[in-house]
């Protein structure tokens, strides 16, 4: 079975939405929310302050309640790559903790990794994607040095490396270890811990402006100009669970924390039909659409409206080629590899192109 990790708004009704679907499908089930509000340590999560939900602690804590209720674990995001901690108040910040009776955490920073591990809080932590975790030898160090660590979320850029994860799997065997579906960072993009720092020191609409949008425009442009841009993006479709499953992983991440119950609660719904062989005509903008435009941030529509065109059928060949052809070859370091990939991404963006042109 999938077990699927939502992004939490703390809209009541996506929560009730979560707890229908979990009623409904079969082999899929929403086993956790995450989320933080902006009325609870802002500061310490990597999304900009105006599009943290705006909920207080009784209304966090109502929503917590029914999540757990319903069995669906409520995960406290508190993302941010850097705390300073000149500022810090790391009695407060347990004691906070402790009060809302939080049971597992999302973390980057070692900084807060090291002050949860010491302290007496009987608390799981997830590792957060953020932090980019690339290589077997770095997870043991980060675990033997915070054991409290039980869930990891992968990096994305090893999201469809799998040669990487059948060896990952047979080295955490035990380790709750998450992958990222609807996420279309572009690939090895060079802005992408600068994109978390700035997300996390932005408070207001204008702030994000700055400096022409930076650095979100860049991989905007990119996608906006080059469909081959989205198409090396490491989203996992839904067909494509089951490459993972075979694998041994079972836990996935679907993004959305800031954004809408509809949009949100279709995405879910595109999955969780699809594995439970429900037929569900989805369009690839479906997945990804909604968040081009983030807080209306932006002057132009960034996204292509080639994308709402696009089905499964027109990603079934690209599929294919991803885990079948390049299964066993890493696009980390090996430039052979990489020039065969890109070719290949330039003939799949041709085909496509045509096919739905037709």
């Amino acid at each position: 079975m999938a077990k699927l990790m939502v992004g939490n708004n703390f809209d009541e009704k996506l929560v009730d939405n979560m707890i229908e679907f979990n009623k409904k499908y079969q082999n899929s089930k929403v086993t956790e929310m995450y989320g933080s509000p902006n009325s609870i340590f802002p500061e310490y999560t990597a999304r900009p302050l105006y599009r943290l939900p705006k909920k207080n602690i009784d209304e966090m804590h109502h929503i917590k309640s029914k999540l757990e209720a319903n069995d669906i674990l409520f995960n406290f995001t508190m993302n941010g790559p850097n705390i300073d901690k000149t500022k810090f108040d790391d009695e407060y910040f347990i004691r906070m903790l402790e009060s809302l009776q939080i049971k597992r955490i999302t973390v980057t920073s070692t900084f807060l990794l090291e002050i949860l591990q010491r302290s007496g809080l009987d608390i799981e932590i997830e590792l957060s994607t953020i932090y980019g975790i690339d290589s077997i030898y770095k997870m043991q160090k980060v675990l033997e040095r915070y054991p409290k660590i039980k869930k990891v979320c992968m990096n994305l850029m090893r999201n469809r490396d799998m040669f990487f994860l059948e060896q990952w799997k047979k080295v955490f065997p035990d380790l709750i270890t998450e992958l990222m579906l609807n996420e279309f960072c572009l690939w090895q993009c060079p802005n992408r811990i600068y994109c978390y720092l700035n997300h996390q020191s932005v408070k207001t609409v204008e702030e994000s402006k700055l400096f022409m949008n930076y650095p979100m425009r860049d991989c905007i442009d990119a996608r906006n100009t080059d469909f081959g841009e989205w198409l090396k993006t490491r989203f996992i479709l839904p067909q494509w669970i089951h490459y993972y499953k075979e694998l041994g992983f079972e836990h996935f991440k679907i993004t959305g924390r800031t954004s809408s119950t509809d949009f949100v609660t279709n995405v879910v719904k595109i999955y969780m039909d699809i594995l439970d062989g429900i037929k569900n005509d989805y369009s690839f903008d479906e997945l990804w659409y909604h968040l081009e435009n983030i807080g209306k941030t932006r002057e132009n529509e960034f996204t292509p409206n080639i994308l709402k065109k696009i089905k499964y059928k027109h990603l079934e060949k690209y599929g294919k080629s991803i885990y079948e052809v390049f299964r066993s070859a890493s696009m980390f370091d090996n430039l052979e590899v990489l020039k065969k990939y890109e070719e290949r991404i330039e003939g799949f963006k041709k085909e496509i192109m045509e096919d739905i042109n037709k």
